[in-house]
């Protein structure tokens, strides 16, 4: 500012109406230059994400654990996502060479619930060998159990615990209570050739994970199935 403004203030006693003698003097030059605005309303600190080099406010950032670089929240969640498409269920940070982690526990605060939901489905599904992993065959359930035979005993019949509804275990398909297990399979492997020939002429794909058959409408070749794994739908 560029005069030395004050302003006088009058101090007027209760019953008088005379002014003061000793009437103090507010110069507004210091008020201005020394206030300090409330905390809501002060500027945010901003980063510029080295993904996408835009700057964001840093509330709107996110570092990995043991890590000292900082990403955007959106570009941090795309490159999660990214990475759980092609079953990379332990990312590390973005920039190379570095030892940052990202897990589904630490990232948990920005993440959407279905995607923290699919990463931890993810990596309970890891743990659990190819050859024990049982899906649920309703196909309004594909519940993941797990098929441990470890102690020897031959499991045949049981019950998904999600839908409550009676399975074949050495099938792996709905409870068969009329037929054997031996005829089932017989008359399974017809229906599977009749799937086979019209899957073809549909140009369906077939899940390596769940074997489940998916049709491609439109979109790029990329499918996601519900189970987390991504696989090419190429026509």
């Amino acid at each position: 500012m560029g005069n030395n403004l004050c302003v006088t203030v009058k101090t007027i006693r209760k019953g008088s109406t005379k002014e003061s003698s000793t009437s103090p003097t507010l110069n507004l030059d210091t008020i201005v230059e020394n206030y300090v605005p409330p905390h809501h309303i002060k500027p945010a600190p901003v980063y510029t994400c080295t993904i996408c080099c835009d700057s964001r406010p840093v509330y709107d950032t996110f570092s990995p654990e043991g890590c000292n670089h900082y990403y955007c929240t959106k570009c941090t969640l795309k490159y999660i996502v990214s990475k759980l498409q092609s079953n990379e269920l332990k990312p590390g940070c973005p920039e190379a060479g570095c030892t940052g982690r990202l897990g589904p526990e630490f990232c948990k605060p920005m993440l959407p619930p279905f995607v923290l939901g699919w990463w931890e489905r993810a990596l309970c599904e890891a743990v659990i060998p190819d050859k024990d992993k049982l899906y649920c065959p309703f196909k309004d359930c594909s519940t993941l159990l797990s098929n441990d035979a470890s102690n020897g005993t031959v499991t045949r019949a049981s019950c998904c615990p999600h839908c409550k509804r009676n399975i074949c275990v050495q099938c792996r398909a709905p409870w068969h209570a009329e037929i054997s297990c031996d005829k089932f399979q017989k008359l399974r492997d017809k229906n599977d050739d009749l799937m086979l020939d019209l899957a073809k002429r549909r140009k369906w794909r077939r899940c390596p994970n769940c074997k489940h058959y998916v049709e491609k409408k439109q979109g790029c070749d990329d499918m996601l199935c519900s189970h987390g794994l991504t696989f090419q739908v190429r026509l």
